[in-house]
Parts: C-alpha cells; structure tokens; sequence
C-alpha cells in the first residue's frame, strides 16, 4: 500500500502538470493561426474547426484555473495530513496490549469516538464511518485485552483543514508534540525557506503554511475577485507543500515509533 506521502507526491504531479497544460494553452492559443495552413480541408476539416474554437476562446483569466488548482492541492494536503496520523497511530499501538497503552491515547479515543458517535445524526459529507465497527473496536478497549483496535479515523476526523492550529491538534492528540524545531530541521525545507536558524526557519514554514491555507479559504470561499494565483505562485505554492509534507512524514513516523 503507498504512503501518505507517496499518495500526495502523486496528486501533486498531477497538478504540477495541469499547471503546465495551462500555460502552455495560453501561449500556443494566439499563436495558432500562424502554424497552421487554413487552404487544406477535406480529412482536415475537423481539426480546422478545432483550431478555430480553441483560437476564439478570448478573454480567458487564467488565475481562474490556478486558483481552482491551489484548493486542490490544500485538499490534498489536508488529506495527507488525516492519512499520516492514522499510519502514525498504528506505528504507536501496533502489538501491544491495551494495558501498555498511554493514558492520554485511550482517553483520547474515548472522547474522540463518543463525539464522532453523538454526530451520527449530521455526518459531515467528506468523512464517512462504520459505525458498527466504532462500536466495535471499542468494545476491545478493556484492562487484559490483547487484541485492541483503536478507531483510527476518529482521530483523524479531527483534520477539518490544514492549517497549523488544526494540524498541531490533530497530531497532539496521538502525542506527537513538539515538532515544528525538528521540522525545521529537514534540509531541503531549511534551504527552501533560506537556510536560517532553527527556530526562525519553524516560524516561517509555520507562518507560511498559515498564509496559504487564508490564500486557499478566500479563493474557496469568496472568489478570485480578492485574490489571485498566478502560474509562479502555484508553482511556489507547489514547492511549499511537497517540501513540507516530507518533512512532516519524517517527523511525525519518527516520534510516532519512538
């Protein structure tokens, strides 16, 4: 099965390459006309017509489809992020009893699987559960049990974006705290960010990924007439996340097997 990193490093190639196809359409489009030879019809004919439609498509903003694009790529991320504590979870409780379990995880799953539970009657559209099996798997959270199951997706269900706020609480709940200074620390995310201290270099991905996830609510939520992406910001937007998202796996598997 591919990791949650494997899976975004995928959707993101896919976006890095509609990108492409958009930029390359707008410079081919007022070009067309020049490199084709209107005199030929007959088995031409069809491929003349679709030259014409593509050529009288004017007027086109571009930063419409860049926009669209960056909600992706955030939804993507954020999806990421709700894969990643899930696979850090089983890393944490894979074979052991639920008496060798931390206190804070069981009570955690307590809380967390009750308030998924009293949700039942108004489930969110995007996160679906089996709530049988909820049920099930927590009948197994019992002193002497050997065979424990913990809800993961309930710890999951906490992701409900990507923000820094969101994601430090999603990942405080499975103990994994303390995180943006070894964060900071993945080579490729220091150099991207400027090759700064520590504990700035935290304050700028930090911070960064603050202002994408505004960037990703306004044109989400408002429009693209506040705000617009360009094909250099995608791009850059694009960068941020891959970087980040690496280095996040790392840490977060890292404690999570500690």
């Amino acid at each position: 099965m591919a990791s949650p990193l494997e899976l975004i490093s995928v959707t993101l190639d896919e976006v890095d390459q509609c990108a492409r196809f958009v930029g390359v359409a707008a410079l081919l489009r007022p070009r067309v006309g020049k490199i084709i030879d209107w005199s030929k019809s007959g088995d031409q004919a069809e491929l003349l017509d679709l030259a014409r439609s593509f050529m009288d498509i004017k007027g086109l903003r571009h930063e419409i489809m860049y926009g669209a694009l960056l909600v992706r790529v955030l939804a993507a991320f954020e999806r990421f992020i709700r894969q990643l504590v899930e696979g850090a979870l089983h890393v944490q409780v894979y074979g052991k009893r639920f008496d060798d379990l931390p206190e804070a995880l069981v009570t955690q799953h307590l809380q967390l699987t009750g308030r998924v539970l009293a949700s039942k009657s108004e489930p969110r559209d995007y996160h679906t559960f089996d709530y049988a099996t909820l049920v099930a798997n927590l009948a197994t959270c019992k002193g002497g049990s050997a065979a424990v199951s913990l809800n993961a997706d309930v710890f999951s269900s906490v992701v409900t974006g990507c923000s820094p706020a969101i994601i430090e609480r999603a990942l405080g709940h499975i103990s994994v705290d303390e995180w943006w200074d070894d964060l900071a620390k993945d080579p490729p995310l220091r150099k991207y960010l400027g090759n700064k201290k520590t504990r700035e270099t935290a304050k700028l991905a930090r911070d960064r990924l603050a202002a994408l996830t505004r960037t990703r609510n306004i044109v989400a939520h408002a429009g693209d007439e506040q705000i617009e992406v360009s094909e250099l910001q995608l791009k850059d937007h694009l960068t941020f996340v891959r970087l980040f998202s690496a280095a996040l796996s790392a840490v977060v598997m890292s404690q999570a097997a500690n």
